[in-house]
């Protein structure tokens, strides 16, 4: 089995998911579990932070979409964070980057997440992929 860590945890009024190693079809359930859980608990909003994600593989791609869809359904604002290497190319690749923000870092997801909560509420979440 591939090794993921997943850390769910609160960054001031958002939940932030750190993840770290791969994300393959070994783990992509759990991952997409550990997410929809972040998504029911969390209340301003939520960072998925890839910064330390070195694969992702299609159903980790996949994982992650759902978990935008079911953001989305609960109008609650969803931002990625930190994707780089061959998981930014395969995110740029695959559109994913013109449809939801890809952000440098976490600072600049929660700047993100600080400004959608500041605007009109049919505003605040991305389209839905």
């Amino acid at each position: 089995m591939t090794e993921l860590d997943i850390t769910v945890s609160e960054f001031g009024r958002y939940r932030l998911v750190s993840l770290r190693g791969e994300i393959d079809i070994t783990n992509s359930d759990r991952l997409r579990d550990r997410i929809a859980m972040a998504i029911t608990t969390a209340t301003g909003g939520l960072v998925i932070d890839l910064a330390e994600v070195r694969f992702c593989d299609a159903s980790g791609l996949r994982a992650l979409v759902l978990s935008h869809r079911r953001a989305h359904d609960r109008a609650l604002p969803l931002q990625i964070a930190g994707a780089v290497g061959p998981v930014a190319r395969i995110l740029d690749l695959m559109g994913f980057s013109q449809a939801w923000p890809v952000h440098a870092d976490v600072a600049g997801a929660v700047r993100k997440l600080d400004a959608l909560l500041e605007s009109d509420p049919g505003e605040r979440t991305c389209p839905a992929v």
